[in-house]
């Protein structure tokens, strides 16, 4: 028998559940947040078949967008194999992987802002800059063909800081704080309910600070249990049972073998198999019965709650199964916490929500683009105007065609469609700029990304233009549009 705690919510409002079940204030006073140590400053990575060789600086958050198959979810598995458990390593890299087969495949990270315990237990590891003091820890990751065997690679992963290649201790893995989350992940209800899912994470770190109230659960668990233990249609249940199986069993069972009691052991977890419900009117429903998408918006919410301890979290995708005012959401709650984010996105309203130096551009030839702080300024107002899920969609199109007004974009699809092109099929979005006057604000936002620029060419001065009908002279000026690619 499953006991369950319920989260209610007003006017039987399923988003109004969730957002108690996230901002209920008994439970974040029960599941307090670890204040965010060590943080991830440097990225490096070398060789790699999917990506060309990259050097970026997280600043904060990390947010990556790109067209499909451009190798953005690469860049999450070797961060993932880097600062992830050693069981997966030899599974998930092979030959296949190392771009020049005479190179050793590099990956490296580097981590800033140490706690105490974590300069006690990186004591050897850990960097100090003569000028500055400052501290540094770098974690390296290489892969290069076995000698012996060319099928087979060698793997070595350690901290170079150490002076010896030796690999980092369980605690020091631990201690990284790297968690994933992949886009391959499911949303069913065991998925989130399981042992190792969000809830039940939540729910074993309350019970640890449930004082007295375990011993008045337990002691509501042993009642229940006796109540079932003595309730006669139960004991004509386990004397019939006891029946059968002494007919099959190499010895007779008896009733008093047999007992009917709820999974959870009280002397163990008075928690252990009580779950959440959502609440509607007068009935609580399970999550195995709510939508793809809410049980996505609540794995990803108590994901990141149940997390406070992680230092960095990646996930693959949070948009999945969610509609764009819940992607919002997401992205804004993923903002506030004190944790590090490493983001995969095609959302454009996630991509919003964060620091336009924190956001990586891939480009289809597997190039990473990341804006220059130090070269690149925008006014807030300007950065309101054009930090925009619109503006935002030609990062993860394959080119944009930047064009004046609305009819210019019309007139680009027709004859498109003309042509018989499929812009949305060879990757290619049009975005009106609204305004001829807004087209330098428009590019310098682009130029920060490395998008670069070709236009149509004008008409040769001194040639007059065609006359149209009416007199009129046509011009190639009317309706010149820009392109931009991501090239670096």
């Amino acid at each position: 028998m499953n006991l369950s705690f319920f989260s209610r919510c007003h006017h039987g409002c399923v988003t109004e559940a969730i957002g108690f079940a996230i901002h209920s204030t008994a439970l974040s006073s029960q599941a307090p947040r670890k204040r965010a140590a060590v943080r991830l400053s440097n990225i490096h990575i070398e060789n790699y078949a999917r990506l060309r060789d990259l050097e970026l600086s997280v600043r904060g958050h990390l947010v990556i967008v790109g067209a499909n198959d451009v190798g953005k979810t690469s860049l999450l598995r070797l961060l993932n194999l880097l600062l992830g458990s050693t069981a997966q390593l030899y599974q998930n890299l092979s030959v296949d992987d190392l771009q020049q087969p005479d190179r050793p495949l590099i990956v490296s990270v580097s981590f800033s802002s140490f706690t105490d315990a974590e300069r006690i237990l990186f004591h050897r590891e850990i960097d100090i800059d003569p000028d500055d003091r400052s501290e540094s820890l770098d974690v390296r990751l290489e892969v290069q063909i076995d000698p012996e065997d060319t099928e087979s690679v060698l793997i070595s992963r350690w901290c170079p800081g150490r002076g010896e290649v030796r690999n980092p201790t369980r605690e020091q893995i631990v201690a990284f704080g790297w968690r994933y989350l992949p886009a391959a992940r499911s949303s069913s209800a065991n998925h989130l309910e399981g042992r190792d899912g969000a809830v039940q994470v939540l729910l074993r770190a309350v019970e640890s600070e449930l004082g007295d109230e375990k011993a008045i659960f337990s002691a509501l668990l042993e009642s229940f249990n006796d109540k079932l233990s003595e309730s006669p249609a139960l004991t004509q249940l386990r004397k019939g049972m006891a029946q059968h199986l002494s007919s099959s069993m190499p010895k007779d069972i008896n009733t008093d073998q047999l007992s009917i009691r709820t999974s959870a052991d009280p002397s163990k977890s008075v928690l252990e198999n009580v779950s959440m419900y959502l609440a509607r009117e007068e009935d609580f429903a399970p999550l195995s019965q709510q939508s793809d998408g809410i049980r996505q918006l609540i794995s990803m919410t108590l994901f990141d709650l149940a997390q406070g301890a992680a230092n960095v979290i990646a996930i693959d995708e949070p948009e999945l199964h969610l509609h764009p005012s819940s992607q919002r959401t997401v992205a804004e709650l993923l903002t506030q916490q004190v944790n590090q984010k490493i983001l995969v996105t095609h959302s454009p309203y996630i991509v919003q929500k964060f620091d336009p130096a924190q956001v990586v551009a891939v480009s289809p030839d597997g190039a990473c683009h990341q804006i220059d702080p130090t070269t690149f300024s925008i006014e807030e107002r300007m950065q309101a105007h054009w930090w925009s899920p619109r503006m935002l969609e030609a990062l993860a199109a394959r080119f944009a065609i930047v064009v004046e007004g609305i009819a210019d974009r019309l007139i680009v699809e027709a004859a498109a469609r003309a042509r018989g092109i499929s812009l949305d099929r060879i990757g290619a979005m049009v975005f009106e700029l609204g305004g001829r006057g807004e087209l330098p604000h428009g590019l310098q936002v682009a130029r920060s990304a490395r998008l670069q620029r070709s236009r149509t060419r004008p008409r040769r001065r001194g040639r007059k233009p065609p006359v149209g009908r009416g007199g009129r002279r046509q011009t190639q000026e009317r309706h010149r549009h820009h392109r931009l690619h991501l090239q670096g």
